[in-house]
Order: structure tokens, then sequence, then C-alpha cells
């Protein structure tokens, strides 16, 4: 009765010991998240500029060979 109740109290203190870990890695501070944030903000604005400029220039592209198609027609 003594070995368990040994045990008992082994497994319990495990437990206690993870369940106070998890609360420990979950609440703790995130460093450098919104500088991160803001330089990966920063990155996708400077794509989406330079992807509008290649599909404006893209369909300027088109409209043109369409143009061109549409004289050879005539």
């Amino acid at each position: 009765m003594n070995n368990m109740r040994k045990l008992l109290i082994v497994c319990g203190l495990g437990v206690i010991g993870i369940a106070c870990a998890i609360l420990i890695i979950k609440n703790r501070p995130v460093k450098h998240s919104d500088g991160m944030c803001e330089e990966a903000g920063r990155g996708i604005d400077e794509r989406l500029r330079e992807s509008k400029v290649a599909l404006d220039k893209a369909s300027a592209h088109i409209q043109n060979v369409f143009e061109h198609v549409k004289n050879r027609k005539s």
C-alpha cells in the first residue's frame, strides 16, 4: 500500500509539473512579433505594387496586340 501511495504522489506531481509547464509556455510574452508582421507587410505591399505594374504592362501589351490584329483584318 505504501508503494501505491508513492506512485500516485509521483504521478500527481508529474501531471502538475506538465500542466505548469504548458501554462508557462502558452502565457510567455512573444518577442518581436509586431516588427516581424510589419516587415512582412512591407514586403507584401512591395510585391503587390510590382505585380500591379506588371499586370498593367501586360494588359497594355495585350491591348496593342488586339488592335494590331484588328487593323490587319481591316
